[in-house]
C-alpha cells in the first residue's frame, strides 16, 4: 500500500509540474507575440491631419468587422483600414473607463461635431445619432444605446455583444465595419477619482469583482471574493480600498482592454489556475495589443492632441474646442482634493496599478509618436504644437467628473 501510495504521489507530482511547464510556455508565446504586433515601431503611416483630408490610418488601427470570429489581427490588413464612413455601415463603438474622462468626450461628441444629420436628444437621457436620410445610428454608446451589454461593458462584453443589440435596434441582421475608441487617463488620478465616486456610492460596482478567470464554473475564491461585500461604502477606509485584490478600480483600463478569455486558465488538471505574474503578463500585452487595434484613444491629460487625431482618423470636425462652464471649479476640486488625501499614497496606488502604469506610458509615448508624424506632414501646425503637447493645456476631459464626484461629497 505504501509503495502504491508513493507511486501516486510521484505521478501526481509530474503531472502537475508538466501542467505548470505548459502554462508558462503558453504564458511566453502570448507576450511575445502581443509584444511584436503592438510594437510602437510596428508602422503608424499617416497623411496630413485636416478634418477635410483623406487621412490613412496606421496599420494598427483597423476597423473590425461585424462578426467578433472575424476581429481584425493583420496588421497589414489594408482592405480593413478604408476611411470611417458615416452615410454607409460603419459604427463607432465607445469603450468608456470609469472615472477616465469618456462622459465628457461622449457629449462632445454627441453635441459638437459638424454632421450633416445631428444627434437629436430627448430630455438630455436618451440621444440618437442617425447617419444622414436613414433611422440608423453610426454611434454605440451609453447616451445613444444606453447600457445594452451591461454597465461600462470591457472589450471582452462589447465584442461579444454589439452586433446582437444593433440588430435588434435596427430590426434586421446588417453586415458593420466597428471603430473602436477610448479614452485613458492617468492611472494614479483615475483611481483616486473611483475612490471618490465609491465614497459616495453613486454607481459604483464594487459587487462585481474581477472577473473569474474560468469559464468552465472552476472557480479560485481568491480571485472571486468580493470586495466590501454587504458594508456601506462610508465604512470602507481608503487603506482597505486599496488593499483588496480584487476591488475592479485595481488596473482597471488595463482589465477593459484586455482579451479576457486569454486567461481561462483553469482547467481539471491539478494545474488548476494560471499564475497571477502570469496571468498579469497576458492582461497587459493583450490591452497594449487592442489599444493599437483601436480606430482611435485619447488622453484625458491632452484634449487637444486627442481631439486632433480623433478628427483626423474619422474625417470628422468639432465646431469648437470643448470647454465645460465647470472646468475651473473642477480643476480646482480636483487639485484641492488630491492635495489633501494624495501625500504619501502615490507610490502604494502606482504600485497597486502597476499594469493601468505601463499600459499609460504605452499609450502616451504611442499617441505623442502618432502626433509628431502627424506634425511633420503638417507644418502649419507647428505653431501650436507647445500648447497641444502640454499637459492641461486645455480643457482636462475628466476635470468635470471629478468636480461633481467632490462637490457630492
Amino acid at each position: 500500500m505504501h509503495g502504491v501510495s508513493n507511486t501516486f504521489s510521484g505521478t501526481f507530482c509530474r503531472s502537475l509540474a508538466a501542467g505548470s511547464i505548459s502554462v508558462s510556455v503558453f504564458v511566453f508565446i502570448l507576450v511575445c507575440y502581443y509584444n511584436e504586433t503592438s510594437s510602437p515601431q510596428n508602422g503608424r503611416h499617416w497623411l496630413r491631419l485636416k478634418s477635410a483630408g483623406k487621412p490613412v490610418r496606421p496599420p494598427e488601427q483597423g476597423a473590425h468587422t461585424s462578426s467578433p470570429r472575424n476581429l481584425n489581427t493583420d496588421d497589414e490588413g489594408a482592405s480593413n483600414f478604408d476611411k470611417f464612413d458615416i452615410t454607409g455601415s460603419d459604427v463607432i463603438v465607445f469603450l468608456q473607463i470609469q472615472n477616465a474622462g469618456a462622459d465628457f468626450f461622449e457629449r462632445h461628441l454627441i453635441r459638437d461635431l459638424n454632421l450633416e444629420e445631428p444627434c437629436s436628444c430627448w430630455r438630455q437621457k436618451i440621444c440618437r445619432c442617425y447617419r444622414p436620410r436613414t433611422r440608423t445610428t453610426w454611434l454605440f454608446s451609453r447616451y445613444t444605446l444606453g447600457w445594452k451589454c451591461g454597465v461600462h461593458p470591457d472589450w471582452t462584453e462589447l465584442t461579444s455583444c454589439v452586433d446582437r443589440v444593433l440588430d435588434e435596434d435596427e430590426g434586421r441582421p446588417v453586415k458593420r465595419r466597428y471603430f473602436y475608441i477610448t479614452i485613458l487617463r492617468d492611472p494614479v488620478t483615475r483611481f483616486r477619482s473611483e475612490w471618490h465616486r465609491f465614497r459616495q456610492n453613486r454607481g459604483w460596482h464594487g459587487s462585481r469583482p474581477h472577473r473569474s478567470s474560468c469559464s468552465s464554473g472552476i472557480t479560485s475564491d481568491a480571485l472571486t471574493q468580493p470586495c466590501f461585500d454587504g458594508r456601506h461604502p462610508a465604512n470602507v477606509t481608503w487603506d482597505e480600498f486599496l488593499s483588496c485584490s480584487t476591488n475592479p478600480a485595481l488596473n482597471r483600463q488595463t482589465r477593459m482592454l484586455a482579451n479576457l478569455g486569454l486567461i481561462d486558465a483553469c482547467s481539471e488538471s491539478a494545474s488548476g489556475v494560471m499564475r497571477p505574474e502570469d496571468r498579469d503578463l497576458v492582461l497587459l500585452s493583450s490591452a497594449k495589443q487592442n489599444l493599437h487595434r483601436m480606430a482611435f484613444f485619447g488622453l484625458a491629460e491632452f484634449p487637444k492632441l486627442s481631439q486632433s487625431m480623433f478628427e483626423a482618423t474619422f474625417n470628422l470636425s468639432f465646431k469648437r474646442q470643448p470647454r465645460s462652464h465647470a472646468f475651473l471649479r473642477g480643476r480646482r476640486y480636483r487639485k484641492k482634493h488630491l492635495a489633501e488625501t494624495m501625500p504619501g499614497q502615490v507610490e502604494r496606488v502606482t504600485a497597486a496599478n502597476s499594469l493601468d502604469v505601463e499600459l499609460y506610458n504605452h499609450a502616451k509615448e504611442l499617441l505623442f509618436s502618432r502626433f509628431e508624424k502627424l506634425r511633420a506632414r503638417s507644418p502649419e501646425l507647428s505653431e501650436d504644437e507647445r500648447e497641444v503637447m502640454e499637459p492641461y493645456s486645455g480643457e482636462n476631459w475628466a476635470d468635470e467628473e471629478d468636480m461633481s464626484d467632490f462637490v457630492a461629497e
